[in-house]
């Protein structure tokens, strides 16, 4: 079976390199790049294991968990403003930080995932709101959502066109689709080529911005508003993660800073973008 792009489906591609010897293809037409299957096939159960979270601390009211939601209501405030409200479900949900921040604002908020260890997690904050499982083969009827989140999500999934119809199947006409992606056209991508931290086995494409607008077009789902992704971050975060992915110079520098300084320092949330774009879209009528 041919390999071909998951955003253009062109089969056209040259090999590259990324960081942790990943194998890649870089698509010659609309210049996203993406794992060859090849050599790195799709294993969602032996991914996402308990161990998968391991480099951030899950638990409720956590520093992590608490700049997540944090995260997670600036990104709900911009919804809002632009009119949102209603029944909202928010795929890839993790530890259900933004199905409580939303619940908070007044949405009629749930969440699904396909690990077991967050949805259980995602339960104790969220209970009965949470279910395991892909959006794919869930039970929604057409029209059931009025929002439908998906941030640090899309990326994972090795056929991000068949994802994104059926978002608009279970959105109403007008409805909103909110999503974050690695933006491989960002700054912090061009910079640091083959070493960008979001080049990971569990990254199954990093789209230009281009490529992504056109894959939300041509699955029902009209551009509204993108720009970069901001986050709420710490040290105390991005250094076990810096670890469990290295970046040999960051990392070397993130492990030293994170000794030197205080315990307030390093768990200081600051916001920032880092290589991630964020694009709003509405199902078309």
């Amino acid at each position: 079976m041919a390999i071909v792009c998951p955003l253009c489906d062109s089969p056209s591609a040259a090999t590259r390199r990324g960081r942790g010897g990943l194998s890649l293809r870089a698509c010659d037409d609309c210049g996203s790049r993406y794992l060859d299957v090849a050599i790195h096939p799709y294993r969602p159960a032996a991914t996402y294991d308990d161990e998968y979270f391991t480099p951030w601390d899950m638990r409720p009211g956590s520093p992590s968990w608490m700049q997540r939601e944090e995260t997670a209501g600036m990104r709900l405030d911009l919804l809002i403003s632009m009119g949102a409200a209603g029944r909202l479900l928010d795929l890839g949900c993790a530890g259900g930080y933004l199905v409580a921040a939303a619940l908070a604002r007044g949405f009629d908020a749930f969440g699904m995932d396909i690990s077991s260890h967050a949805v259980s997690v995602a339960r104790s904050v969220a209970p009965d709101r949470i279910k395991q499982g892909v959006i794919e083969e869930a039970s929604y009827p057409p029209a059931s959502f009025d929002v439908i989140t998906a941030f640090d999500v899309v990326e994972h999934h090795p056929d991000p066109a068949a994802l994104l119809r059926r978002v608009a199947e279970v959105l109403r006409p007008g409805g909103v689709f909110v999503v974050t992606v690695p933006d491989l056209d960002s700054l912090t991508a061009r910079l640091m080529g083959a070493s960008w931290p979001h080049y990971k086995e569990e990254h199954r494409f990093y789209p230009t911005r281009a490529a992504f607008r056109r894959l939300l077009a041509r699955t029902g789902l009209g551009l509204a508003r993108e720009t970069g992704a901001r986050k709420r971050l710490s040290l105390a975060y991005l250094d076990p993660l810096l670890r469990a992915y290295p970046v040999p110079a960051l990392t070397r520098l993130s492990a030293f800073v994170f000794r030197t300084l205080p315990r307030a320092l390093r768990e200081a949330r600051f916001t920032v973008t880092i290589g991630e774009r964020l694009y709003v879209a509405r199902r078309e009528a």
